[in-house]
């Protein structure tokens, strides 16, 4: 279902919300950054 996800579905969804000339590879790459990004906020956080 995630191979489904990553590989038929989200690159058809990054072509219609952000244009033609948009990379789903680039926005495939955006959610473990922001994983990155906030873990360590949101553990200390909590």
């Amino acid at each position: 279902m995630v191979q489904h996800q990553m590989y038929a579905t989200m690159p058809k969804y990054v072509l219609r919300l952000a244009g033609e000339g948009a990379s789903p590879s680039w926005y495939a790459n955006v959610n473990p950054l922001v994983v990155f990004t906030t873990v360590g906020f949101v553990t200390h956080f909590l």
